[in-house]
């Protein structure tokens, strides 16, 4: 494919083969995820937050349960201005975290529709 593009551009030039990949691509490029949906839970809440003057939220662990090799993580996300408490489990703090902040996320953003 990459010589067929080449060929393309030393014959017709850049734009006839910048029209030749777009066209194969469109429904490929069509789908990807945006560029917010590729951000972390975390970074995605602390963005949104932040764009609208308040402080980034807090995250503690609140709870450890399990034996060393297979531990459950709790985590809460607090944003107190907002009143939102949220809490996520996982095998993994940060996992636990990132649950945590999805849903605040989701609450931040039904508070602001």
């Amino acid at each position: 494919m990459e010589a067929l593009i080449g060929c393309i551009y030393l014959e017709q030039g850049l734009e006839k083969a910048q029209a030749f990949v777009l066209a194969i691509f469109k429904e490929k490029l069509a789908d990807l995820p945006s560029e917010d949906e590729l951000k972390d839970p975390k970074s995605r809440l602390q963005e949104f937050l932040q764009s609208r003057g308040y402080e980034i939220p807090s995250y503690e662990l609140t709870g450890v349960e399990g034996e060393a090799h297979r531990q459950t993580f709790t985590a809460e996300c607090r944003i107190p201005v907002l009143g939102i408490i949220t809490r996520g489990t996982s095998s993994s703090r940060r996992k636990a975290e990132q649950d945590a902040a999805a849903l605040a996320f989701k609450q931040v953003v039904k508070h602001h529709d």
